[in-house]
């Protein structure tokens, strides 16, 4: 009897995880094969429906992007492709929702310091 091994290649594009959660932006970090891409392409959508789309490219070399400009206390579907010529991965896909944003009474905290 004779036994084959074989090894499962690790996907192109793997392992999306959100980080650095604020009220008003979020990191994304993902892995990926070195040189694998040109380019990466991240979409966020707000999970309200008929939010609009905003498109992030990152460069190949990059496996994180910080992104900025987001409201408070908002879901958001966020989407991963690698890309490579006319070539595009399948989606990584996760949600995250944004912190929440407390208005400060300056006057209460300039009082206690």
């Amino acid at each position: 009897m004779t036994l084959l091994s074989s090894v499962v290649p690790e996907p192109d594009l793997s392992k999306l995880v959100v980080f650095n959660v604020t009220s008003n932006s979020l990191s994304l970090s993902w892995n990926a094969r070195d040189q694998a891409f040109d380019h990466f392409v991240v979409e966020v959508i707000e999970a309200e429906p008929g939010s609009r789309k905003i498109e992030h490219t990152v460069s190949g070399d990059q496996r994180s992007v910080v992104i900025p400009r987001l409201k408070g206390a908002t879901r958001y579907e966020l989407t991963l492709y690698g890309s490579s010529g006319s070539q595009h991965t399948p989606p990584l896909t996760t949600v995250a929702t944004t912190g929440i944003v407390f208005p400060i009474d300056l006057g209460s905290y300039l009082h206690m310091v």
